[in-house]
């Protein structure tokens, strides 16, 4: 029965699959190897003696037994918060390792390489072992080579991957009210002095501890003590799967998450990143799990007014920013603007596919952007309405359009009025943000207010990172998804493919209401397990991948079931909890300029697209400058960029349409490469120069677009040969 591979039974077999894990935890204990010992009760209990109470140990609000650890034992299959519920019960969803025997160590006692400190009591000065109680083999050595005696489809290698990190998201979660209780939390500081190099690993020249994790502080100058909370927590249970899965140096995986309030950040295995100076949250693993697909316009001006005070500087930074966030399940197009229209995009006006190439390509466009000429917000307006208009529920959960300019042209009555019919025949919200003092907020405000948006006023020098930052949150307050969504990516160093599952974390108070809180994403790589490399070796691995896509696309629907009022009472909500951002009130604004008592937002709810527009005036980011000149390259924790397999065809690059825009002064390299998704961005700036105005035949007329390419979609199914071998 457990065998069947009938889709109607998928059920069934991940039913059978929890059986078996219960079964195997009842089986009987192991003895520990002579060349690691496990510790002997008096020595434990020594060891945690801080911790102790009523007979037994305390970890957060948990109570464990005295034996705890003591001999090789599953200690942990009974036992909440990971393996089972309050009553005792054992989770559906509980991690492999809840069923491997493990026992506490001592680390100058044990030859063998797999060992872990303990994050539960992490002053206790202990460490553990699955290896020496006989667990060396993990997930995919028991259940999908083909050599196991009990061999399983590898699609449900997924199941065991999103289980991890569900456990992960489900601890945070149950401990958040404690950690909000108060008390302070000791971290792994960014500094390693036990890191080292390992001879002979998949690592390559990368220093590190496997047997610890790092946490990094996030921005600002108040530390946060509930993201170092929970990175404790986090950790816990990072060190709990690589303990049980992480078999063998001959491959490399990472397990790691970001936390929304402050950009901290914290990691498997252990890497010096005393020089790190990134934000997670702007990273494509944190954008896709928090937001799922995307359909992006970018649409940016490039007038003669956007050469002052650096603006068409800072705006190339910005698009490039944007398009930082984009995975490969993504799309977009970008379009440049003075008083007419030309851009990048596909054959017919159309959206590009993501990929690694495509995103280069984009960015060398956008590099050639120079300001010239008068501005007109009517003509970028409607054909990224044109193109909002024919891009398809499937290709995303999310159509957006970032409209950036000075803030500097008319816009009637009748404008807001187009924009808001059509806006609203797609279930279109507007984000709007006028950056600088002197920046006109009118029209961006309007355009928000009007299309179920929020507008963000940020003052000069304010935090325009955090203002961009609530594009994220104003997702995940509306949909509240719990699913999982995976990225495939390249290690900076060692070029090894990478596949991660990610989830979103919310705050639990909240759950019911119509909003929800986002606090983290937290993701496992598969590689911890098994090499991509071994994966596709297999004859069902396209089953795996078919999975893999069909879990990253799931699509929630914005406010589902709220409609009319109390859907603007949300957003008015999330404009409130955005206010320390910028972001500022619709209440009243609308009353002097609205007068059809309409609202976009009604087709929000019921439309499974979420489209957005983004309205972005340039006034004063000098902020945003300056953050990124300071940004350096120096081997730091790992930290995702950019997908390395694509699920189509590369894109050729527009030409260059603009004279040089200035000496490019690019960063110096590391000396030592750090991981991809650790590595803070790698930035091209431009010295200001003075600047040679494009050809006029360059500058296109509205419906002639600059650069256009053959779409890369239509093609896609038949063109075989460069389709990638994991997607």
């Amino acid at each position: 029965m457990c065998a069947s591979s009938s889709p109607e039974l998928t059920w069934l077999k991940v039913f059978c699959f929890g059986f078996f894990l219960v079964l195997r935890g009842a089986a009987g204990q192991s003895v520990a190897s002579p060349s690691c010992p496990c510790l002997d009760q008096p020595l434990v209990a020594a060891a945690l003696a801080p911790f102790s109470k009523d007979g037994g140990y305390e970890y957060q609000t948990y109570r464990y037994p005295g034996d705890y650890g003591v001999s090789c034992a599953t200690h942990d299959r009974l036992l909440p918060p990971f393996c089972a519920n309050a009553e005792g019960a054992v989770r559906s969803d509980a991690p492999t390792w809840c069923h491997d025997e493990w026992c506490w160590i001592d680390d100058n006692d044990c030859t063998l390489p797999l060992k872990y400190r303990s994050a539960y009591f992490p002053s206790s000065g202990l460490h553990f072992s699955y290896q020496t109680c006989g667990s060396t083999n993990g997930s995919w050595q028991r259940w999908f080579n083909e050599s196991a005696a009990d061999l399983r489809p590898i699609d449900e290698l997924a199941t065991v991957v999103e289980n991890y990190i569900f456990s992960i998201r489900n601890t945070i979660e149950g401990t958040l009210a404690d950690i909000d209780g108060g008390g302070v939390c000791s971290v792994t500081s960014c500094s390693c002095p036990t890191c080292s190099q390992i001879m002979g690993s998949a690592w390559g020249s990368q220093s590190l501890d496997l047997t610890a994790t790092v946490f990094k502080d996030g921005s600002g100058s108040a530390v946060s003590q509930q993201s170092r909370c929970m990175s404790n927590v986090a950790s816990s249970v990072f060190l709990r799967i690589a303990g049980s899965e992480y078999d063998s140096t001959s491959r490399l995986g990472y397990l790691y998450g970001g936390f929304q309030t402050d950009g901290a950040y914290v990691q498997w295995p252990r890497m010096d990143c005393s020089e790190l100076t990134f934000d997670p949250r702007y990273r494509p693993w944190y954008a896709s799990a928090s937001t799922g697909p995307k359909n992006v316009v970018i649409v940016v001006d490039r007038s003669g007014s956007m050469s002052q005070q650096n603006r068409m500087w800072l705006a190339r930074l910005a698009v490039k920013s944007v398009i930082d966030t984009l995975t490969w399940k993504d799309n977009a197009a970008l379009i440049a603007f003075n008083d007419r229209v030309g851009g990048f995009t596909s054959a017919g006006n159309g959206l590009i596919p993501m990929t690694g190439d495509n995103k280069a390509s984009m960015k060398s466009y956008a590099d050639g952007l120079v300001a010239i000429g008068g501005t007109d917000f009517r003509l970028p307006l409607d054909r990224a309405m044109q193109i909002l208009s024919t891009a398809g529920t499937e290709g995303g959960c999310i159509n957006a359009v970032l409209f950036m300019t000075d803030g500097e042209a008319p816009f009637s009555d009748a404008d807001f009025s187009d924009i808001k019919q059509r806006a609203s025949a797609k279930g279109a919200a507007i984000f709007s943000y006028a950056f600088g003092s002197g920046a006109a907020s009118y029209v961006p405000r309007r355009l928000a207010c009007e299309n179920q948006g929020v507008f963000h006023q940020v003052a000069d020098g304010g935090d325009l990172s955090n203002a961009m930052s609530s594009y994220y949150t104003y997702f995940a307050a509306g949909t509240g998804y719990r699913g999982a969504r995976w990225i495939l990516y390249s290690d900076a160093v060692t070029g090894t493919d990478l596949l991660a599952a990610c989830t979103p974390t919310y705050d639990p108070r909240e759950a019911g209401s119509e909003l929800s809180s986002l606090v983290g994403v937290m993701c496992v790589d598969v590689n911890v397990i098994v090499s991509l490399d071994v994966l596709r070796l297999r004859s069902d691995y396209s089953a795996f991948i078919s999975r893999v896509e069909a879990d990253t696309v799931q699509c929630t629907p914005l406010f589902q079931g709220l409609s009319g009022s109390l859907k603007e009472s949300a957003l008015e909500k999330v404009r409130q909890r955005l206010a320390s951002a910028g972001a500022s009130s619709c209440e009243g604004f609308l009353d002097d300029t609205d007068d059809d008592g309409g609202g976009a937002g009604d087709a929000i709810s019921a439309a499974v697209a979420i489209p957005i527009v983004v309205v972005v005036t340039l006034g004063g980011m000098g902020w945003f400058y300056r953050r990124h000149r300071r940004r350096k390259q120096n081997q730091v924790c790992h930290m995702m960029n950019a997908p390395v397999h694509q699920p189509h065809p590369p894109i050729q690059p527009a030409a260059q349409q603009y004279g040089a825009p200035g000496v490019i002064v690019m960063q110096q390299p590391p000396l030592q490469p750090a991981p991809v998704h650790q590595q803070p961005m790698v930035v091209t700036t431009f010295q200001p120069q003075p600047q040679t105005p494009p050809q006029p035949q360059l500058i296109v007329q509205m419906g002639e677009p600059q650069a256009q390419i053959p779409s890369p979609i239509q093609n896609y199914a038949a063109d075989t040969s460069a389709r990638p071998p994991a997607y």
